[in-house]
């Protein structure tokens, strides 16, 4: 579900679109490269967020605090983002 989820998200992207710019492939080599990344962040390299089976996040190690339903981003040392989260993860490695 997240790969189908993430490669419908940015079937669109004009990014996604010039590197693949035949729209009936788009969206299968978009799920290869969702798997991809995906795989590469289990096994503690990462965090997959599944909210609602209708969005995904997936961060790097490193990932940001999640508390209370916000999730906030920075090393401590510099500015620091807070993202509001639409509800709790359901699903995270």
């Amino acid at each position: 579900m997240v790969v189908q989820i993430a490669s419908a998200a940015f079937y669109d992207d004009p990014v996604m679109a010039w590197a693949f710019p035949d729209p009936d492939r788009r969206l299968r080599l978009l799920g290869i490269v969702f798997s991809g990344l995906g795989s590469d962040m289990l096994g503690g390299r990462g965090i997959v967020h599944l909210a609602h089976n209708a969005s995904v996040a997936m961060w790097r190690a490193g990932a940001p605090v999640v508390a209370d339903g916000v999730a906030i981003l920075g090393d401590g040392g510099g500015e620091r983002v807070r993202l509001g989260l639409a509800s709790r993860p359901t699903w995270a490695v």
